[in-house]
């Protein structure tokens, strides 16, 4: 197809289509057309490829502004438990977290909680196999921050609860235990200490230990770690930093957390001079990487308007984890223009 209209007569006789599913081969590359009333169909697609490159051009023409998040949330939970496909559950677990925690807000996070989380345990309790149910379990701890979701994140971690064919390791109790804390479960201080006095590990030990501040209620005692921090000597575990930095801008935290946002941008030069090839762009994914605000999005257009001989690699980088932040923007604008 090369105009703007294109005469398909093999079509010719044939019924008028519902839908027209565009690039259903996946062999083309671009964001396709894709109406938001449409898109309900896309868990009954039988072609395997057609239905997991329609997940993919959802969440593309969400990103562009062409489908509201709320529509995009809608369809990933209904294919959440409705997707057979190891492949595919993936793909729609990673989008399901991405649109939940950057592109709703907190009330409309509050609202699809309680709903996602109560299909996923029902799949849960279902004959399916060892890989969808854990990646129907690290969805359901990823969105289960409240609520009776919490509650029984806690029952599994005590053991109380165990569900059928879900295989879980000390290593998975041990992040569940950091996940509790981090929701703020009224039990974290006692929880934390139980996960720390059951590794034996020493490496793991350390890890777990290095995270602990950032896992804490109180905010001198992050606010220390986040200075200490501002060393080099104390980034030598640059994936323990990472964490680190992903638990103090969580979304649940960000309120508090966004103080260190500046700081942590004005810090990627001296990263990228000391560190890993790879380790700025994990640190601004951990820290801008995780904002949405418009106070955070001032923050960053403010870095880069005093920083103009920024290293272009590095101003690429930069853009490249604050990408989410700037469409959020965008959409918002769209919303507000709406309603004017």
């Amino acid at each position: 197809m090369i105009g703007n209209e294109l005469s398909l007569d093999e079509a010719i006789g044939m019924d008028k289509p519902s839908v027209i599913l565009y690039n259903s081969n996946a062999e083309g590359y671009g964001v396709f057309p894709v109406q938001e009333q449409d898109i309900e169909i896309i868990p009954s697609i039988n072609h395997q490829v057609a239905r997991g490159y329609a997940y993919i051009n959802t969440y593309e023409n969400m990103l562009n502004g062409s489908i509201d998040p709320n529509e995009a949330i809608k369809l990933y939970s209904k294919g959440l438990v409705n997707e057979k496909n190891e492949l595919l559950i993936n793909l729609i677990s990673r989008y399901t977290t991405s649109v939940f925690w950057k592109y709703l807000t907190t009330e409309q996070r509050l609202f699809y909680q309680k709903e996602i989380t109560e299909q996923i345990w029902a799949n849960l309790q279902e004959e399916l196999s060892p890989n969808i149910k854990k990646t129907l379990y690290n969805t359901y701890v990823s969105l289960g921050y409240t609520g009776i979701s919490l509650d029984r994140l806690y029952k599994i971690w005590k053991k109380d609860v165990v569900i059928s064919n879900l295989k879980l390791n000390d290593d998975n109790f041990t992040e569940l235990a950091m996940d509790l804390a981090l929701y703020e479960h009224p039990e974290s201080k006692n929880i934390l200490e139980i996960a720390e006095n059951a590794i034996s590990n020493n490496d793991k030990l350390n890890r777990f230990q290095f995270l602990l501040p950032s896992l804490s209620s109180d905010s001198n005692i992050k606010n220390t770690f986040f200075e200490s921090l501002k060393l080099e000597e104390n980034r030598a575990k640059e994936s323990w930093v990472a964490n680190a930095m992903n638990n103090l801008n969580n979304p649940l935290h960000q309120k508090e957390s966004i103080k260190y946002l500046r700081a942590s941008l004005d810090l990627v030069d001296e990263i990228q001079k000391t560190g890993d090839i790879f380790f700025p762009k994990r640190w601004l994914s951990s820290t801008i990487g995780n904002y949405t605000s418009p106070e955070a999005y001032e923050i960053l257009q403010r870095f880069l308007e005093e920083n103009p001989d920024l290293n272009p690699s590095l101003k690429s980088k930069v853009l490249q984890a604050s990408d989410d932040i700037r469409r959020v923007q965008l959409l918002q604008k769209q919303i507000d223009t709406s309603l004017d």
